[in-house]
């Protein structure tokens, strides 16, 4: 990248791109205090439970993960669009309005919740069921963390959102380990942890926004944020919803193999490749708007020197993040679980390898969408959930828990080929434009 831009010296572009990437680095640290949260009660959740009771907790999660995504893809993601841009002079009573729209979301969500906390009561356990209701309390916090935190990104304040994710951290795993101590912690007591966490650090975070809590006259106007978030939100509703499955269509069929044992060990497992898995996300929330930015001043062919540096960095760090696990994989179970899982140590090598899979998909997902190809996103992730249902099933019913893994590897692995054809396709088209 040339540093000498439009007459200004080396000097003068670093002193004006130093503000922007102390602002990255913060967005970075804010991720990895929300997100390590979860990872450390995870850790503990396997440690302190029983097998079955963390399976029953692991499932929950990912029924609640499915309704975040929408959550997510009708408030959130509009949100970082339009509160930037549209309804960036009036940001305060857009604030108040997705408030309201948050809570009237969360009623149909909870009904959701506590729906399906029956049914899985009959067709799982009382273990699940438990956990759903606990989620269908605490589920409404939850999100409303989720969504105010992004509002400090729209103002370009990380900060206070990277402070907020302390607190957090501070927040659930003192409650967890009061839990704990009293002999109460369960899959119910974890998310209703979250939930009070969530609540209390919410609270901050709107204070500091100060929303537009009475919703006077002028714009913008209901009808409007109503339209302009159906009109962006219905495309990433459907791609939300397709993204959920090749990660966590296992732990909702699986049971019927291995049982809820089987699916908490297979969090267990996957726990262990969650900070490389994290640490990529973080990084990916630079990559699309680097690659986009390349795209606008030097065309297509501007991407591939980003794109590289991207992926050797990523697939270097997952290569020695393998090594790592291979080579001390016995120790890594018995210090996070102590005896528990270790008798699936020879598991935690394939395991290893999903962050390889992940880089590639990484870099390839934020170039597509810094060329503006979300549609090429979802066409990848529907062909990643084919091959997720079809290899769980051929594997996963014959093999239990190792099919189930070696079904994971193959739906990364399908997801990467054809984000890559998806992108050489881009490309080309590009070229002949």
């Amino acid at each position: 990248m040339d540093l000498v831009i439009a007459g200004h010296t080396p000097a003068d572009a670093i002193a004006k791109l130093m503000p922007w990437a102390r602002k990255g680095g913060v967005a970075v640290l804010d991720q990895a205090l929300f997100a390590g949260a979860h990872f450390i009660v995870n850790i503990l959740l396997a440690r302190w439970l029983e097998p079955a009771q963390y399976g029953a907790f692991a499932l929950a999660y990912s029924v609640f993960l499915l309704l975040a995504s929408f959550h997510t893809a009708i408030l959130t993601e509009p949100m970082m669009v339009f509160g930037a841009g549209k309804y960036r002079e009036q940001f305060q009573k857009y604030v108040g309005m997705l408030l309201y729209g948050h809570f009237g979301l969360m009623a149909p969500i909870a009904l959701v919740l506590l729906a399906a906390a029956f049914i899985a009561g009959h067709l799982y356990s009382s273990d699940v069921m438990g956990g759903l209701f606990g989620l269908a309390a605490a589920g409404p916090f939850i999100l409303l963390l989720w969504m105010v935190r992004r509002g400090f990104y729209v103002r370009l304040e990380p900060g206070r959102a990277a402070a907020g994710g302390a607190l957090y951290l501070a927040l659930l795993l003192g409650i967890v380990y009061g839990f704990h101590v009293g002999g109460r912690l369960s899959q119910a007591t974890a998310f209703l942890s979250m939930g009070v966490g969530a609540l209390i650090v919410s609270i901050l975070f709107i204070k500091l926004l100060h929303p537009q809590l009475s919703l006077a006259q002028g714009n913008p106007t209901r009808q409007m944020v109503v339209g302009d978030h159906w009109r962006y939100g219905r495309w990433a509703l459907a791609t939300a919803g397709i993204m959920w499955l090749p990660g966590n269509i296992y732990y909702v069929i699986l049971p019927a193999w291995v049982g809820l044992e089987g699916v908490g060990a297979l969090t267990a497992l996957m726990n262990l490749a969650m900070p490389a898995l994290h640490t990529m996300g973080a990084v990916s929330s630079l990559i699309i708007p680097l690659l986009g930015r390349r795209l606008k001043e030097g065309g297509v062919t501007a991407l591939g020197n980003p794109m590289k540096a991207f992926l050797y960095a990523f697939l270097a760090g997952a290569g020695l993040y393998l090594a790592v696990l291979v080579l001390f994989k016995v120790q890594l179970l018995h210090l996070l679980y102590g005896d528990k899982y270790v008798g699936y140590a020879s598991l935690v090598p394939l395991v290893g390898i999903l962050p390889l899979g992940a880089s590639v998909v990484t870099v390839l997902g934020g170039a597509l969408r810094a060329m503006e190809r979300p549609d090429s996103v979802f066409w990848c992730y529907v062909a990643s959930s084919i091959v997720a249902l079809l290899a769980l099933f051929l594997l996963g019913s014959r093999f239990g828990l190792t099919g189930a893994v070696l079904a994971l590897l193959l739906s990364s692995l399908s997801t990467g080929m054809v984000m890559s054809l998806f992108f050489t396709r881009s490309v080309r088209h590009s070229g002949e434009a």
